[in-house]
């Protein structure tokens, strides 16, 4: 018995960042969240800073203490990459906070 049939997985994931919010003023310590989902199952979620990975997880809940201090005094922009298991990859909207 052949089986022909490519099952690939062609749905890419969804997601969004829950903290912060777009255009809050962050201090300290801040959880950087994100919500992912897939129909099949996530595989990494990566956290960006102006456009730089500086964590990222395969588990849940999708979470980075994030210590701002090296950023106070300028603005931020938060996005977050969802990978699943098929390697499908979405980049999320990105956000921007003022650092304190």
């Amino acid at each position: 018995f052949v089986d022909n049939i490519i099952n690939e997985d062609t749905i890419y994931p969804t997601g969004a960042i829950t903290n912060p919010i777009s255009g809050e003023t962050v201090t300290d310590t801040v959880l950087f969240s994100v919500s992912a989902q897939d129909n099949i199952s996530i595989s990494e979620v990566q956290f960006l800073i102006n456009d730089e990975i500086i964590n990222s997880t395969n588990n849940e809940p999708y979470e980075y203490p994030w210590d701002t201090s090296p950023f106070s005094g300028t603005d931020c922009t938060l996005s977050a990459i969802i990978i699943d298991n098929s390697n499908n990859t979405t980049y999320l909207q990105p956000i921007m906070v003022s650092v304190e």
